[in-house]
């Protein structure tokens, strides 16, 4: 595997060409889109044999509502890979569903390495001003969003070994990578609930996805310690 200089170049390549081309979107670039969230490799990343990949729905958080369209490219990847860094690692006061099941996965997993991003990498601001009070996207900006799809070219070049998603995937999991949607959805969802809310594919080249309902359902819905149990049986 190539050295974490190297991994980290790439990303931040492919994420320079991305976002050039959501940022002239005129859908994409409107004043209620968050900026994007971009992986964070950390430095013990290519020495790890089990390299764990967290993919959330849509992002939520203090940078992502702090935008400043005049700041140039190569600062909002920057600003937003430093972001993401601190959130995973030294942010240990958020005590969200999300994090919490991201934490118990890192001190049962002590031997794995961790890192983060989202399947609709933008959000909306919630501004009650203008009676916004979901970050969630609406269709046609998820539409255009996914036009550009970037999740298989992380995967590509980060590598990892397992890919845990933490929520609900729809036509954003069918435009990023269609034929694992393809094999997740080919039972129905009658399968989520027999397999207890999280199942597993093995693709052909080793690596293991895992699809899990999103904490904060599984934590209302009494579901999450099962939840943990079968993700950490699935990694070990």
């Amino acid at each position: 595997m190539e050295d974490i200089t190297n991994l980290r170049k790439k990303l931040y390549d492919k994420y320079m060409s991305w976002n050039q081309k959501i940022s002239i979107n005129p859908i994409l670039s409107e004043n209620n889109i968050s900026l994007p969230y971009y992986i964070y490799l950390p430095d013990n990343w290519v020495d790890s044999k089990k390299r764990i990949l967290i993919v959330g729905e849509e992002g939520f958080g203090k940078k992502g509502s702090e935008k400043d369209r005049e700041v140039v490219t190569e600062n909002i990847i920057e600003e937003m890979q430093e972001f993401n860094q601190k959130c995973m690692f030294e942010w240990k006061m958020n005590n969200r569903p999300f994090w919490r099941r991201f934490n118990k996965l890192r001190e049962n997993l002590s031997d794995a390495r961790f890192c983060w991003t989202d399947l609709d990498k933008v959000h909306r601001l919630i501004d009650p001003a203008q009676n916004i009070k979901r970050c969630k996207l609406l269709t046609n900006q998820r539409e255009e969003l996914h036009k550009y799809p970037i999740l298989q070219s992380e995967i590509d070049i980060i590598k990892p070994t397992h890919i845990i998603f933490f929520g609900w995937y729809g036509n954003s999991l069918y435009c990023e990578l269609p034929g694992i949607y393809l094999e997740l959805y080919k039972d129905g969802k009658e399968k989520w609930i027999k397999d207890e809310y999280c199942t597993t594919i093995t693709a052909d080249n080793g690596i293991k996805y895992i699809f899990t309902y999103h904490p904060n359902w599984c934590v209302r819905n009494r579901h999450e310690e099962k939840v943990l149990v079968k993700i950490l049986s699935s990694c070990n």
